[in-house]
């Protein structure tokens, strides 16, 4: 389901809202008229709801034993619904408690109480035909029973639900059984923020927070499926517009979406990844951070995270730090220097690439002396190299980074850190790659690269970014965008 029309207000009759997701905010709070839910008892889930825009209510909940659940609707009345089965139920406006803000809210309250809840979701009221919108406006979850968290406030199939009311969801007990969160809370607008409880067996997280245009923080995201074998995550971010930390270096993904809008980009700064993450997913891109506001160095973070020797796709597409460069160039064999008839765009720190320029060269591997030989190479110490293929040797892996020490005219070591040192290596060959920072720019004349061209091609169509390609690429990753 497409992202629905966001409000236009920059208030609304709930608490002051952005319209667009980039507005000033302030610590959210309840209203102090709203009725309290924080003695909320263990087992239970309890809602606020209001009577503003909608006054028809429907959920379906599952119980561990098939016994029937009960809600307490908050108007004097009280159901006992059996598991699985739709509750609903219609307000008399303006019968719930009075807010100040124009409205009367009702708190329910969900109970099993002759066993324990398993599912809880919003769904349609029968008498809907179109996207019901839920006056959702805070929610805490004790049933710490649930094994799913899928879809709790949305409905995707006709008619639709989804609760863009939703200001504040308190998760404050581990849930153990939970194993996944899919759609858990797409589009809803107005949270703000959350603080996660831990959900270690957590498998699929799939458009989780998609929509969620005002989030700005989300506490304890790193105990999010910290324990499962691997876990989904595609559009688990989507247009996440204020979302700036995306902190989950437990969880192993196969697949995680972060993606914003060509107009309007997320605001994304950092992402903590696990460095065990197999990207697996057969859909590319497995890692889509495109359309969102990350500099070149918050990109080259990014790339300097993501797991070694994988054949996979990462998308930057429109992200503000990215900008390419085509332009004809000439490199010559040994030289630095890339003979350019127009630099229009280039600058120093960009990195280059081209036949000649950051083509793998064959090398050969001694193991006495523990060295990388590769004639008049150029590559000073510290330069962050990669090595496509090995045949034979060992103590080093393919498509791994490693630091050039104790580089000499034709031959070098390599350590795991920088001026670390050297790995022991046996003997055998394969080929060595990196990247080719420009380290000066004369105007529509040449470019003077960090190394020595590999060969003469003659004029070639060469590629300059301001994000450092290599540090992806070296691994096996494809870089789109």
């Amino acid at each position: 389901m497409a992202l629905g029309k966001r409000k236009t207000s920059t208030t609304s009759a709930y608490t002051n809202i952005p319209s667009t997701g980039y507005g000033t905010f302030n610590n959210w709070a309840p209203p102090a008229d709203w009725p309290s839910i924080a003695d909320c008892a263990l087992g239970n889930i309890e809602l606020i709801v209001s009577d503003k825009e909608l006054n028809t209510y429907a959920f379906i909940c599952s119980t561990n034993n098939g016994t029937p659940y009960q809600i307490n609707w908050g108007d004097g009345t009280v159901n006992m619904y059996a598991s699985a089965a739709k509750a609903q139920h219609t307000y008399t406006v303006g019968a719930g408690l009075v807010c100040s803000l124009g409205y009367t809210t009702f708190k329910i309250t969900i109970s099993a109480p002759s066993g324990a809840l398993t599912a809880f979701a919003v769904t349609s009221h029968s008498l809907a035909s179109n996207t019901q919108r839920h006056g959702i406006l805070s929610a805490i979850v004790r049933a710490t029973t649930l094994t799913s968290f899928a879809n709790m406030f949305f409905k995707s199939t006709a008619p639709a639900v989804d609760c863009y009311q939703l200001q504040s969801c308190i998760l404050k007990d581990s849930f153990p059984l939970v194993t996944t969160t899919s759609s858990m809370f797409y589009n809803c607008y107005s949270l703000q923020s959350l603080t996660l409880p831990a959900m270690p067996l957590v498998t699929t997280t799939t458009s989780m927070f998609s929509g969620c245009v005002s989030l700005q923080t989300i506490t304890n995201l790193s105990a999010l499926g910290s324990t499962a074998a691997s876990t989904q995550g595609d559009t688990m971010f989507l247009n996440c517009e204020q979302l700036t930390n995306i902190n989950m270096p437990n969880t192993k993904f196969t697949t995680l979406g972060a993606a914003g809008a060509s107009t309007l980009l997320n605001k994304l700064a950092t992402i903590a990844l696990n460095a065990s993450s197999t990207f697996s997913s057969a859909t590319a891109p497995q890692l889509d951070i495109s359309y969102c506001t990350l500099t070149a160095a918050q990109i080259n973070a990014i790339f300097a995270q993501l797991p070694n020797n994988l054949a996979k796709t990462v998308n930057i597409t429109g992200c503000t730090g990215e900008t390419q460069v085509t332009l004809n160039g000439t490199p010559t064999t040994g030289s630095t220097t890339v003979t350019m008839g127009s630099t229009t765009g280039l600058s120093a720190g960009m990195e280059m690439t081209g036949t000649g320029i950051d083509t793998a060269q064959s090398v050969a591997f001694t193991v006495t002396t523990n060295l990388v030989t590769l004639a008049n190479h150029g590559i000073p110490n510290g330069t962050l190299v990669y090595f496509p293929t090995i045949v034979t040797t060992t103590g080093i892996t393919v498509k791994t980074p490693y630091y050039v020490v104790n580089a000499a005219t034709n031959t070098f070591q390599v350590s795991l850190t920088a001026g670390g040192a050297p790995i022991a290596i046996t003997t055998g060959t394969g080929t060595v790659f990196y990247g080719n920072p420009i380290q000066t720019v004369n105007p529509d004349t040449s470019v003077v690269l960090l190394i020595p061209a590999s060969s003469s091609p003659g004029s070639v169509s060469t590629v300059s970014n301001t994000a450092l390609h290599s540090l992806a690429a070296g691994k096996g990753w494809t870089i789109t965008g």
